[in-house]
């Protein structure tokens, strides 16, 4: 099961939209796994004081348990993603900065549970 970014932004909407609105700024950075976006996302975060969403750690964490892609590593994934920005702009949090890999751009590695 290939992630999908408008997944991600249909479930940050539909379940977040009245909490977020006017509340907290996003930024979505999505490319190819090793591209840098956790680099970019960390100047971006030094320069604007944004807090960063260090999803990497999310995908590790759940690779020592299941297979990349598998249904209990989606569904764990996105309760995550939704329960941290969630509380975050519940919270106060202003604006976030998330990188995540885009749809069908996982190499092997990956898709084995392995990161490369």
């Amino acid at each position: 099961m290939a992630f999908n970014a408008r997944d991600l932004f249909g479930a940050v909407w539909q379940h977040l939209y009245p909490i977020i609105l006017g509340s907290m700024r996003l930024i979505f950075l999505y490319r190819r796994p090793a591209t840098g976006k956790l680099a970019v996302a960390r100047e971006i975060a030094a320069r604007t004081g944004y807090r960063l969403f260090h999803n990497p750690l999310v995908v590790d964490l759940l690779l020592s348990t299941f297979a990349f892609g598998s249904e209990p590593f989606v569904t764990l994934r996105e309760e995550i993603w939704l329960s941290v920005l969630g509380t975050a702009a519940r919270s106060g949090v202003s604006a976030m900065i998330f990188p995540f890999i885009r749809s069908g751009q996982c190499g092997r590695g990956w898709r084995s549970g392995r990161r490369r």
